[in-house]
Order: C-alpha cells, then sequence, then structure tokens
C-alpha cells in the first residue's frame, strides 16, 4: 500500500530542512523559587536579583508569598542586553486542615512561576478546611495556569505533609520540587517522631514516575536570608 501523501509530504519537508534550522541546545542555570522582603525574605527584590546575577545565574524567579514583584525595573537594572531575567513569579501558600497532624494542619504550596496575578489559596488565611491536599493541587495548579504561570509541586516533605496518595492524580507535565535546599525540609525522607515515615522526594518521584505519571523534576534554593552573618551561620560564606 503507497504511503499516505501527507507523510510523504512531511518525510520530504524533513529530509529538505537545512541541518542548522534548530538552534543548538543550551542550559541556562536559574532558581525558581526565591523570597525577598516583599515577604519572609530579608533581602530587598532589588537585592536579591542582583545576587543571582553576580553569582553567574541567567535567571531567578521572585515567589513571595501571595505577592507578585514588578521585575521589570530589575531587569532594566539587571538584564545585561538579554543576558540575565528575573521572571515574576509567586509562591501560593497552601495549607490544609488535618487534625491527625501534629501541628493541625499540612502543607501543600505551589509556586507560580510568570503569573500575571495572585492566586490566592484556599480557605480563610489560607487554611482550606474540609478537604485533601490532593483537592488542592486539583484547584490550585489550573488557577495558576489560568493566570498565565507554569505551576511547581513545592517541597512535599516539608513539615512532613505530602505523600504518594496526594500526588496520584498530578497531571502530566507537572513539575515536581525534587530537592529544595532550605533546613529541615526533609528531602531524603525518614520520620517525624510520631510514627509518620515519608519516602524521599527523590523515591516519591520515582513512585510516580513508575505509575506513570510524567512529573519533571525541579530543584530550587528556597532561599531567605541574603545577609552575610546570615550566610556565614549557615556556613555559605566565609
Amino acid at each position: 500500500m503507497p504511503a499516505p501523501r501527507s507523510v510523504l509530504l512531511l518525510t520530504t519537508l524533513a529530509l529538505s530542512a537545512p541541518l542548522h534550522a534548530q538552534p543548538p541546545a543550551h542550559w541556562y542555570r536559574g532558581n525558581t523559587h526565591v523570597h525577598t522582603t516583599e515577604s519572609d525574605g530579608n533581602g530587598t527584590p532589588a537585592e536579591v536579583a542582583r545576587w543571582y546575577h553576580d553569582h553567574g545565574y541567567d535567571f531567578v524567579v521572585i515567589t513571595d508569598h501571595e505577592t507578585i514583584t514588578d521585575v521589570a525595573p530589575l531587569n532594566a537594572a539587571l538584564g545585561d542586553g538579554g543576558r540575565f531575567l528575573v521572571i515574576q513569579g509567586q509562591e501560593v501558600t497552601q495549607q490544609v486542615a488535618d487534625a491527625t497532624h501534629p501541628q493541625g494542619r499540612r502543607q501543600a504550596h505551589v509556586s507560580a512561576v510568570g503569573v500575571t496575578r495572585v492566586v490566592r489559596p484556599l480557605g480563610e488565611q489560607g487554611i482550606a478546611r474540609g478537604t485533601t491536599i490532593a483537592a488542592t493541587y486539583a484547584r490550585n495548579l489550573p488557577a495558576v495556569r489560568a493566570a498565565g504561570g507554569v505551576p511547581i509541586v513545592n517541597h512535599p516533605n516539608f513539615r512532613w505533609s505530602g505523600g504518594l496518595a496526594d500526588m496520584t492524580d498530578l497531571p502530566d507535565s507537572t513539575l515536581f520540587e525534587v530537592w529544595n535546599a532550605q533546613p529541615h525540609i526533609n528531602n531524603r525522607g525518614g520520620g517525624d517522631g510520631h510514627g509518620h515515615v515519608a519516602l524521599s522526594t527523590e523515591a516519591l518521584w520515582d513512585s510516580l514516575l513508575t505509575r506513570g505519571t510524567l512529573l519533571f523534576g525541579v530543584a530550587s534554593d528556597d532561599a531567605h536570608k541574603f545577609r552575610p552573618e546570615q550566610l556565614r551561620e549557615l556556613g555559605l560564606t566565609r
């Protein structure tokens, strides 16, 4: 049977396309999760953007809690003709009431990269009641996309909050924070001292991939401290 004409046409176009038609692939160094004085960080947006600029990053996303920073002045000052980019974003600080948790609530934060407006978490003061983490993801991820952004599921082991059952309904192509550099995020898994045992975030990611959910891994700083004396306390400067 002869090949369909559409297939022949596509094949001809592919073979006739010049080899240089596609630009070469390039890795960009960036951070998708950082905080400033606009929420609970201690560096101003200008100071934070300058830190990443001066340390060889190609981009940084400012993700303050329920706040969007105007990045146009930062890009005007630091853009270097397009060689460095500050992207506006937000961390949707979703919490879920849970009487079985030692702190009475679990965390279901989502970063929103490139949003044009603030996405409010569910519930009064961001605490959703009578629902689940999975249900908040089902609401918040599309809400981020509707606001023009790309969502990232943040630090699932923060305060031993997330688990495999909370993630199995995540849609394909969701970004998933496999590593978060904040102390006490529990990336490597373990127990909370109250009988709860969690997988490492890498094992959680692997389990979801094995079940057929396509998630893309992300690693972030989630930095809050930029003052030299505090960086020394963390062993990050001399």
